[in-house]
Parts: C-alpha cells; structure tokens; sequence
C-alpha cells in the first residue's frame, strides 16, 4: 500500500476531524460535560487554560479526533499520542490510544463510522505518513470499569484488545503508625546524585521493559521533552536508594502538574464527604465537592530487575517516609504510583491509609498484526495517563 495521510482517511467521515489549536476552548467545555462515576464520586477532568499542553507532556506528536453531530457540535473525542520507545530491543514510535470520550447524544452512524475508521488507522499504521511508522499501540483501562472492558476485548472483530499486564493503581492517603526502614539501603537526594548515573540507571531498566521510556544519553528523547513540557522538572528533584556501597537500586521523581489537567469533584458520597474532612485527623488535605483531587506521583519509579518483591516493598517505603516527613500529605490527597508486580501487597492496612485500584494494560492492533508476548514486564507512566 502507497502511503496516505491521516486527513485522507478522514474523508469519508465529514463528521468526524482532526482538532486544532482553535477548537481548545470547546474541547474543554465538552470535557466538563463528560464526567466518570467511580468510589461513590462523580468527576470531570479540566483541561483549561491549554487543553493541548498536557498532551506535550505524555508525547511528541499527538492527534485528536473529534466527532461531531450534522450541525457542528461536539459529541465524542478520542487521541492518539505517539513517542519513542523500546519493544524487543528495538528504539520505535509506539502509539498510546486515550481519552475515547462520548456523550449520549452522538448520532450512532458516526459511531460506527469511527470504529471503521479506528479500524483502518491500525490496519495501516505504518503507511500513515503522520504516524512516523508506528506498528504498536497500546491502552489501559481501569479494572472496575466493567462495561469499557466487556466492549472493547469481547467484540471479536477487526480491532483486538490483547491483555499484555495487570497493574494496580496504588493511592497512599495517609499514614497511621512509624514506617521501619531497611537499613542495607539508604536514601539519596538532589546534589548527593550523580545525574549521568541516574540516566543511565533509568534507561538501562527501561530497556527491559515492553514500551520502555527512552533515557539514552544519545537520543535522550524523554529527558529533553519532560524538561520542556513537564512543569518545574527537574533532575534535582529525584529521588534515589541505592545500597551500602552506592549501587543505585531504585528511582523515582515525586512530581504533580497543578495546571494542565484537574480532575474535579462535581459531587462525592455522604461517605466520602465524611472521609474527606476525617482527614483532617490524619493531618492530610481535605476533599470538597466543587474542588480538584490532587496527587504527588511517583514517576519515573522503577527497580532493578534483580530486586525481589519483598526488597521492593522495603524501598517504596523509603520513599513514602520521605514524603511524609515534608507534610506531602497537607498539600495533597494522596501519594500515587504504579504496580506491576504485587509489592504493594505488603503495604500493610493497619499502617497506612490506601486505595487500590486494579488495571489492564493492552496492546491494540488489527487483527491481522502481530501480538506481543504476555510475559514481559511494561512501563507505563500513571501522572500522564
């Protein structure tokens, strides 16, 4: 197949286009309008001033579909947000596939229409000019959200949802008693790390890892977009535990974007009104309707491959007393990270305060594409997701 643009493919479908800079103000309108029901509490994501900007922030080249009804307005959207990474060893352009947002009154032939057009989009990919060649692309979805998963995985048709990894999606809201640390690691910060170690720590345990985040020195993608686009980010501010003879074991930077996207509560539980002002006995930030959840996140966390579980449990509490020790907690309603291989198990509920959420992750192809094995670890990024 010759190649072809992705407006070319869109011209079957006048209804649904390719946004711009001057669609920013009604992409988040509508977004208000589209709110998720989870825990016993209704939220919307608020994307303003610059509903684009957080889109730099997850990739280097991004597009957002819109999908419209026959007098304009805007019922639908959905985003493909490409960046480089590793898959089987290999430096290539993977495509993250978010935000499938509709409204109830979308006329059902642009429905169809898009699935068709989703279709073609990974039945082609690599001859898409925009898509630089990119031939995988993934999703993830939160494993209580029954319906999303039972529609995209039980349709047995062009577009294949391939479960590669399980995660849980980890939020600390307080602490009840002392944290005990391990004393054969230690914690380093800010000028106590050597910044060309860090990278190439980071980057060598991301290529181990299926759509692994590129740190090499050389190409640097991730290094030099998250010091442009990522707000206040800085190598300073990472954290590091390293053992007795100064062996890096793992990494992580605690880190929040307070201005490119909000999750807002529009309204929340009798219970969870009650649970949010408790949480002025833990001495943490409280929740109101009408006000955004925010969370430190911990990026970039990763391990060397050779720790166990047990050892991993041991150095996530490193972090978190450090955290708690800075009163984290009085500015933000929890501490959030990813895990995918069961360490957060062992944080135990009689010492902290915590919110597990399982996840899938899936590779999405055509089904005439080839699939990824299931046996490999993944990294994904929680705070750009």
């Amino acid at each position: 197949m010759s190649k072809i643009s992705i407006n070319e493919i869109l011209k079957v479908a006048p209804q649904i286009k390719l946004a711009t800079e001057e669609d920013n103000f009604r992409i988040i309108q509508f977004l208000k309008t589209v709110t998720m029901k989870t825990d016993g509490m209704e939220l919307y994501y608020d994307r303003s001033p610059d509903f684009f900007s957080f889109l730099k922030e997850q990739g280097e080249k991004f597009f957002v579909f819109l999908f419209e009804n026959k007098d304009s307005s805007l019922h639908g959207m959905a985003i493909i947000t490409l960046r480089k990474a590793y898959v089987n060893n290999s430096i290539v352009s993977v495509g993250y596939l978010s935000d499938l947002r509709i409204d109830s009154k979308l006329d059902k032939r642009v429905r169809v229409i898009w699935r068709k057009i989703y279709a073609n989009i990974l039945k082609n990919c690599e001859n898409i000019v925009e898509l630089n060649g990119c031939k995988y692309f993934y999703s993830a979805i939160l494993g209580g959200n029954e319906t999303a998963i039972n529609s995209l995985t039980k349709n047995k048709g062009e577009i294949i949802y391939h479960q590669v990894a399980q995660y849980k999606a980890v939020t600390i809201l307080g602490r009840l008693f002392k944290i005990f640390l391990d004393r054969k690691y230690v914690l380093k910060q800010g000028n106590e790390i050597d910044h060309d170690n860090l990278i190439s720590f980071l980057d060598l345990q991301e290529t181990k890892k299926m759509f692994g985040y590129v740190f090499n020195k050389e190409k640097n993608y991730e290094i030099n977009r998250r010091l442009k686009y990522w707000k206040n980010y800085s190598l300073n501010n990472f954290l590091v535990v390293c053992k007795r003879d100064g062996t890096i074991v793992s990494a992580t930077l605690p880190w929040c974007d307070e201005e490119s996207r909000k999750l807002v509560v529009k309204k929340a539980s009798l219970i969870n009104k009650v649970l949010g002002l408790s949480k002025y006995l833990l001495n943490t930030k409280p929740l109101f309707e009408g006000e955004p959840l925010k969370f430190l996140y911990l990026t970039h966390l990763v391990f060397d491959s050779s720790i166990s579980i047990k050892d991993q449990h041991q150095i996530i509490k490193f972090y978190l007393q450090f955290l708690f020790r800075k009163g984290i907690l009085k500015k933000y309603h929890g501490i959030s990270f990813l895990d995918f291989s069961g360490f957060s198990n062992r944080l135990s509920g009689k010492k902290y305060v915590k919110q597990v959420t399982d996840g899938l992750f899936f590779q999405v192809a055509h089904s005439e594409k080839e699939l990824l094995s299931t046996d490999e670890k993944i990294s994904f990024e929680i705070a750009i997701s």
